[in-house]
């Protein structure tokens, strides 16, 4: 009976054990959620996000700390309260009670479960999902983050691709040498203007040799004087067409206008201090009807490839110190009015392709070093009203057939045709006609009266 007593006793207790143990741990299961839903442990939310991926997920093993959590003999860990002065014998009696916590790691004597299942029981309500994403959030950036550039900040597409545009009017060791005009204005392009335009805008090439024209006239240069860039808005967020100042006297500096389409059709920098040479991006403004650079300090040669610029109609120059000869590409220039370029050091001969250019009205060429003869083809110029040649090496005769314009609307003709007083050679050039003769010490003389002159109105 004794055996049958203690027997029953102990199956008892044990069963009461068994559904207190069972009762803590599907309520611990359940504080453990609460807690993953409240953002608390981060190991454990992780922990668990392991668990769930490797039981929803065939294809995912369990991690060893996974399989180590979970042995055939459970140890939950559980919190057990006791109440103080609590003896060790009333703890299967009344285990738990409100008073000061003492977390363990193991009950008072071990307890073997069955297996524990690698998922949450089905029958118990729940707010987080039974399966988690598959892509788990790690406690250290897994690399460097990810950020949205500035709308003004260089973009490897973009800058490649206006790159590759500008590869086609300039040359590709000047745009790669970190210092020359043309780097400057493609870094400022691409880096720096505010107006970020694309490689698809068709302004873009007109805006970068605007800029170039910037640079190579002295622009960004220290120790130089910028007031026009700042007075004219070079180089500023506005499109070029407002690049201009305009002042009390109603004089422009700057772009001076533009077609409705907006490309630039009118230069105007007259005594601006540009220093500097023009660059050949500067002959890509192929809707450019006027230039003024009078009384500058621009340097450098004419470029063959002015004859890009075929609107061109004023062509204003002088008080330079442009030199070298004039390219043969100027004589196709065929809608040039005005060829302003005295007062420069410029050389070579006159061509005969000048009589290609008919419309022009005005060719001052004075106060240069140009030499040969005054070509007989200067009669075809029929529109002109004023040449003046003087102060050059010129020589020879001026033909009867030039003489002839003075039957159009010419009004004044001036060559080397006098020698000073003192001087015992003869002119260097034979002019009937001219309106006024110069001696080799630039003194000019009036030979005829404008009164004579019949002007063609």
């Amino acid at each position: 009976k004794k055996i049958t007593f203690f027997f029953l006793l102990f199956a008892s207790v044990a069963s009461v054990t068994w559904a207190v143990y069972s009762y803590l741990y599907v309520k611990e299961l359940d504080n453990n959620k609460k807690d993953s839903s409240n953002l608390g442990d981060p190991s454990k939310g992780l922990e668990k996000d392991n668990r769930n991926d490797a039981s929803d997920d065939p294809s995912i093993a369990p991690s060893p700390s996974t399989i180590e959590s979970l042995p055939q003999t459970m140890t939950p860990n559980l919190r057990i309260t006791f109440s103080p002065g609590a003896a060790s014998s009333d703890i299967t009696d009344s285990p738990f009670s409100l008073g000061s916590e003492i977390p363990i790691s193991s009950p008072i004597f071990p307890i073997t479960f069955p297996p524990a299942p690698l998922t949450q029981p089905s029958f118990y309500p729940s707010t987080i999902p039974t399966s988690f994403p598959k892509n788990h959030p790690t406690l250290v950036p897994t690399g460097s983050p990810v950020t949205t550039p500035p709308t003004n900040a260089p973009t490897t597409g973009r800058a490649a691709s206006i790159r590759k545009i500008i590869l086609g009017i300039s040359d590709i060791d000047k745009l790669n040498d970190g210092v020359s005009p043309q780097s400057r204005a493609l870094r400022w392009i691409i880096e720096d203007d505010a107006r970020s335009l694309s490689a698809n805008d068709p302004l873009l090439v007109q805006r970068f040799s605007l800029a170039c024209f910037f640079y190579s006239t002295g622009g960004g240069s220290d120790g130089y004087d910028n007031t026009w860039r700042y007075s004219t808005n070079w180089l500023s967020a506005k499109h070029e067409c407002e690049w201009v100042e305009v002042a009390e006297n109603g004089l422009a500096r700057g772009v001076w206008s533009c077609d409705n389409t907006g490309y630039v059709t009118k230069l105007q920098f007259p005594q601006s201090n540009l220093v500097g040479t023009l660059p050949n991006e500067f002959y890509e403004l192929r809707s450019l009807a006027y230039m003024n650079f009078y009384g500058n300090s621009l340097s450098g040669t004419i470029s063959f490839m002015v004859e890009k610029l075929t609107a061109l109609k004023y062509l204003l120059a002088p008080r330079n110190m442009l030199y070298g000869i004039l390219p043969e590409s100027l004589y196709t220039l065929t809608n040039l009015q005005k060829l302003v370029l005295f007062e420069n050091e410029l050389e070579g001969s006159i061509l005969s392709d000048i009589g290609g250019l008919t419309k022009l009205q005005e060719l001052k060429l004075a106060g240069n070093k140009l030499d040969g003869t005054v070509p007989d083809s200067l009669f075809q110029l029929t529109n002109a009203i004023h040449i003046s040649l003087e102060q050059n090496d010129l020589s020879g005769t001026i033909s009867s057939t030039i003489c002839s314009l003075w039957g159009g609307y010419l009004s004044s003709f001036v060559t080397d045709c006098a020698t000073s007083p003192n001087s015992s050679s003869l002119p260097e050039v034979n002019c009937p006609c001219c309106s006024s003769c110069c001696d080799e010490l630039g003194v000019c003389v009036q030979q005829r009266s404008m009164d004579a002159i019949t002007i063609f109105p």
